[in-house]
C-alpha cells in the first residue's frame, strides 16, 4: 500500500511540477536598459522580471548582468545595461 501511494504521489508530483517546464520553456531575450536618475539594479531587475515573467531570483539576474556588462559598484545615469531575461 505504501509503495502504491508513493508511486501515485511521484506521478502526480512529476506531472504537476516538472512538466510545465517542458511545455513552456523559457526564451532568452536581451533587453537593453538605460539607467535613470536614482535607479538601482534591484529596481530595474524587479521591473523587468514582472514585464517578462522571469521566474529567476533577481540576484541571479544581477550576477549575470554584472559579469556581462562589467558593472562596478555604482550605476551612473545614462549608463546602458543589457539583461538576458528568460521570457515565458
Amino acid at each position: 500500500m505504501k509503495c502504491l501511494l508513493s508511486f501515485i504521489f511521484g506521478v502526480l508530483f512529476t506531472v504537476g511540477v516538472i512538466e510545465p517546464y517542458y511545455i513552456n520553456p523559457a526564451t532568452n531575450i536581451p533587453v537593453t536598459v538605460t539607467v535613470g536618475q536614482g535607479d538601482t539594479l534591484e529596481e530595474i531587475i524587479l521591473r523587468l522580471k514582472k514585464e517578462y515573467n522571469d521566474r529567476r531570483d533577481w540576484r541571479e539576474i544581477a550576477y549575470y548582468a554584472t559579469k556581462a556588462n562589467r558593472l562596478g559598484q555604482w550605476l551612473q545615469p545614462g549608463q546602458v545595461i543589457v539583461f538576458e531575461m528568460e521570457a515565458r
